[in-house]
């Protein structure tokens, strides 16, 4: 198993510059873009990020979780298509089979995957406590996070945390934090 882009990245520098790709063209862009910084060294794009909020605007549809798996893995496949930098994936709340899911999106190229423990019907976080967010429980949620670690080993595995999001406290989001 090849070791994966992002943990080489981070062995080289301590931060990472990702930009974020829907499509193809976008992803082009990032690939190739670049600049100087202020001592005439190249800075570029380290790695991309396929949000989605971004990409089910593009698609005409809402960020509830309704975006079919396979949409998303064509969007990815896109990407790729173009570029060989890391791609980082949000996974909204798993897209149902998230250890079924994860195991497709490694097939297709992904470095990491972000998933939020939200349960049922997704809401975008932006929407806040204005929306009732529901948590899974964080036991489960774990097991969800290991079962996908075990279908997809080369790449990172995400948590996500949505409590203060849900309006609960910063003790309960760092307890999540421990079990996950």
């Amino acid at each position: 198993m090849h070791e994966n882009p992002l943990s080489i990245l981070l062995g080289k520098k301590p931060l990472l510059r990702i930009l974020e790709a829907v499509n193809g063209l976008e992803a082009y862009t990032a690939e190739h873009a670049c600049a100087a910084d202020s001592q005439g060294n190249r800075v570029e794009f380290d790695g991309l990020w396929l949000s989605g909020l971004c990409h089910a605007a593009a698609a005409g549809m809402p960020d509830d979780g309704s975006m079919p798996l396979s949409e998303k893995l064509a969007a990815v496949r896109t990407i790729r298509r173009v570029s060989h930098k890391p791609l980082l994936v949000d996974c909204d709340n798993g897209q149902g089979d998230f250890s079924g899911a994860a195991r497709q999106y490694a097939q297709a190229g992904v470095s990491a995957l972000v998933v939020e423990d939200k349960r049922g019907q997704k809401y975008n976080s932006l929407y806040g406590c204005a929306r009732t967010q529901l948590l899974e429980n964080p036991r489960m949620f774990a097991e969800k996070l290991a079962d996908a670690k075990e279908q997809a080993p080369g790449i990172w595995i995400l948590a996500r945390i949505e409590s203060l999001i849900a309006g609960h406290s910063m003790e309960e989001a760092l307890e999540r934090a421990v079990i996950y």
